[in-house]
């Protein structure tokens, strides 16, 4: 213990004595640990995930992966009779529970009325398997009845203020298909739901986003028994010692059963596969990959700001090569010298980590915002961030003082003592380093400049339709466009900011229904991504027709029997041209009638692929769906008055409905968030990177400059000006940023390369890029060194010359 404290009065006094060296290493350390410390917020916030239920290493989703000839997909919906029918067949599983989040219904309840996005149908064995908090009610009949609805405190508050809500009603207005519902109230699509329970908000960190849980059992008997179309997503509960392995190992002979002819007949495959809960939030992620990405990045952020400790250490090891000397003459052994530097640094991150904390707090907010999410520097009531922080000053304060500890207690006694040792002019690993610094600073902030690019370039690309100024207005049901849509339309195009309006069920930016033709005169099926929308839908997006025509007014049969096509269908379709195509038919009764350019449904990560775009005339709508939008384009000018006439119109309409929309822009945008999450972080990382690495050449060339004092003086008497002088002072860092930007290019630009082919249209990198932050490296280099080479140019050689 003496000898701990006998460290620690020595780390004090040497941190206290070299004040300048001393900031610059707290600095970078707290820098280093603030960025790490966000990187371990993050990452204990996604591993968290789910671990609030009790049952959690029992619990599995039960995902379904499709393919159609050369189209995939993966998706975490199946058939609603699934869930019974895998709990009847396999004793293994203790409970299945279905869960369907419902689309937007309308939700009122006296003079209240809002759009929902969280509402959700289970079953109510859904208490059995997660882990509620009932504030009020009774989990065990709570969803056992029809038309029974369970709240959070949230949306309690919501609606019923400090009234107890148990036994009291809400009305549910459906805006989806009506027909899977047991309808019983005063509308088709309107019926009550009674409070039957209040549960405490889950946590955040859960896949299982809900206000509200009505009972699954409201839908119908023959929906329920559907095993074909898919809706919700279903949970399993294992019996415990179940094998989730052997489980899935059976589900291939279940899908054969079950719905092996109906697959057969739409020349498709299918498979069910377990996911554990747990993993749910990774396994759209990539798996845990990601995690120990961010991992890799945490200790990678730790050891740039634990270089600068370690350069300036052994750049200025002379100045303690008398003390090791001195000790290991009284006696000490190269382990107590090693011990000693170890616990210098790791004071030092000791002493970073308070300011690292305060960097923390004060980034937290910007930084919740950026990455939509709502971390906390909770240190005394979360163990593992504790457990994390203290790891990482150890880490810290042993990638920082290993290798100065390694050299400084090598260092032979009688040649030190003797003044003939001179470690400056073999050390030259500071150097390395330095340019390992500045190598990921530059492959960071290229990472940064080719995401924005590429993220331009989704921008502002041509999308084969005109996605901006165009506002969409969800939950438009039959019977309420076929009352309403034409009147509403004539009133908002009176309106000469509101040039065009159309009614579509899907729409680019939002879905597509997957639609299978076969062309006259073959057998081969090929699968479409289908829009639908009326006579104007065209005209509105701004799609280009590049053959044939659109949509006739005075053509009922185009309503059912006209298609029109993109460019990609025609060379499907192995059409020569797009006149080619003009008139040949698909399924018997459906005409080709128009061609338009290749537009995009989704974003560029996807290929265009052979589409179709329908009608459904506003007169005519087919009673097999029940979910429409309202699309407007408008005028780029004064677009804040065009929404506040619109919600005026609006409300003069539909006084009992909220006014909802959306920018379709907004929509395109959303498709890109996790890029945009990390470029974001990206940046946040590349600037912290080059300020480290730039407090470290700040570092070196102050000792550099004292090291070289009476040289420079030396210099001056001998006539060289201050140009030369600080010339000779410039060539050393800027030779090591410029070897730096020389090796770091080939690097990014074979991993930008590889990033950008998950993109089926991407850009292509420019070298210009490379160029401008190599420039950018290379001023930052000579600012920070300038203050340091012009101090020791301009300062008196007479004083110089006096230095020791």
């Amino acid at each position: 213990m003496a000898m701990l404290k006998s460290y620690f009065k020595i780390a004090l006094r040497n941190l206290l004595k070299h004040k300048l060296y001393s900031l610059i290493n707290i600095s970078g350390l707290a820098l280093g640990i603030a960025g790490s410390t966000l990187m371990l917020l993050f990452i204990l916030d996604e591993l968290s995930y789910e671990r609030h239920h009790e049952k959690a290493e029992r619990i599995y989703a039960v995902f379904n992966h499709w393919n159609f000839g050369n189209y995939e997909a993966t998706g975490e919906t199946i058939a609603p009779a699934m869930a019974p029918a895998l709990k009847e067949e396999y004793p293994e599983i203790a409970a299945a529970v279905r869960c369907w989040r419902w689309s937007r219904p309308l939700v009122i309840y006296q003079n209240k009325r809002f759009y929902e996005d969280r509402f959700v149908f289970t079953d109510p064995e859904v208490f059995d398997v997660f882990t509620f908090s009932f504030i009020a009610g009774n989990p065990q009949t709570a969803l056992r009845e029809p038309y029974a609805v369970v709240l959070t405190s949230t949306a309690a508050q919501k609606y019923f203020g400090n009234e107890n809500p148990v036994g009291k009603r809400i009305s549910f207005w459906d805006n989806a298909d009506a027909s899977v519902l047991r309808s019983r109230a005063f509308n088709g699509n309107a019926f009550d739901l009674t409070v039957t329970g209040v549960v405490q908000d889950f946590p955040h960190n859960s896949n299982l986003e809900f206000d509200f849980l009505a009972s699954f059992s409201t839908f119908g008997d023959a929906y329920q028994k559907e095993m074909w179309s898919t809706g919700p997503v279903t949970y399993l509960l294992l019996n415990a010692g179940a094998s989730a392995q052997a489980l899935e190992a059976k589900l291939p002979p279940f899908v054969e059963q079950h719905i092996g002819s109906e697959l057969q007949r739409a020349g498709q495959q299918a498979k069910l596969f377990l996911v554990p809960l747990k993993e749910i939030r990774q396994y759209f992620f990539g798996g845990m990959a990601y995690i120990f990405a961010l991992a890799a990045l945490a200790v990678l952020i730790l050891v740039i700001g634990s270089i600068n400790f370690m350069n300036l250490a052994t750049a200025r090891s002379a100045h303690r090569a008398k003390e090791v000397g001195v000790r290991k003459v009284a006696g000490a052994r190269r382990r107590q010298l090693v011990v000693q530097f170890l616990g210098e640094s790791i004071v030092m991150a000791f002493a970073a980590l308070p300011i690292a904390l305060v960097l923390v707090e004060l980034a937290l907010p910007e930084f919740n915002a950026m990455i939509e999410k709502r971390l906390a520097l909770d240190i005394f009531q979360n163990a593992p961030l504790i457990l994390g922080l203290l790891a990482m000053i150890f880490l810290t304060g042993i990638i920082a003082g290993s290798y100065p500890a390694l050299f400084l207690s090598k260092f032979q006694a009688e040649n030190v003592l003797k003044g003939s040792f001179a470690p400056g002019k073999r050390s030259r690993i500071y150097r390395v380093l330095t340019v390992f610094q500045f190598a990921v600073a530059v492959i960071l902030l290229i990472a940064v400049a080719v995401l924005q690019e590429q993220m331009e370039y989704a921008r502002t690309k041509n999308l084969g339709f005109d996605k901006d100024q165009i506002v969409v207005i969800p939950n438009w049901r039959t019977e309420f466009i076929q009352k309403n849509y034409a009147a509403f339309r004539n009133t908002v195009l009176q309106n000469p900011r509101i040039i065009g309006a159309t009614v579509t069920a899907h729409y680019p930016g939002y879905a597509a229904s997957n639609e299978t033709y076969t062309p006259e005169g073959s057998e081969e099926k090929i699968r479409f991504d289908a829009q639908w929308g009326d006579h104007d839908f065209l005209k509105t997006f701004g799609f280009q027709l590049i053959a044939g025509r659109d949509f006739s007014r005075e053509l009922q049969t185009d309503a059912g029997e006209a298609v029109i096509i993109n460019e990609t269908a025609v060379e499907r379709l192995g059409c020569s041209s797009t006149a080619e195509a003009i008139g040949k038919r698909l399924n018997e009764n459906v005409t080709i009638v128009g061609v338009v350019k290749d537009f995009h449904i989704f974003s560029l990560h996807q290929q265009i692929a052979p589409a179709a775009i329908r009608l459904v005339p506003t007169d005519r709508l087919p009673d097999w769906w029940n979910n429409y939008f309202v699309a407007l384009k408008i005028q780029p000018a004064q677009v804040a008055q065009t929404i506040d006439d619109l919600k005026r119109t609006w409300e003069s309409f539909f006084p009992n409905r909220p006014f909802v929309y959306s920018f379709l822009d907004d929509q395109f945008a959303r498709f890109y968030e996790a890029e945009q999450i990390a470029g974001k972080l990206t940046s946040i990382f590349s600037i912290l990177t080059i300020v480290i690495a730039c407090l470290g050449l700040f570092g070196l060339a102050a000792y550099t400059t004292e090291r070289r004092t009476k040289e420079i003086g030396i210099r001056k008497v001998l006539g060289s000006s201050v140009s030369n002088i600080v010339a000779l002072l410039f060539k050393e860092f800027v030779k090591l940023v410029l070897i730096a930007n020389v090796i770091a290019w080939p690097i990014a630009y074979f991993a930008l390369n590889q990033f950008l082919q998950v993109y089926a249209y991407r850009i292509s990198i420019n070298w210009l890029t490379f160029v401008v932050v190599g420039a950018s490296t290379f001023l930052l280099a000579l600012l920070t060194v300038s203050t340091q080479a012009l101090k020791a140019a301009l300062a008196n050689p007479v004083e110089a010359l006096r230095y020791e």
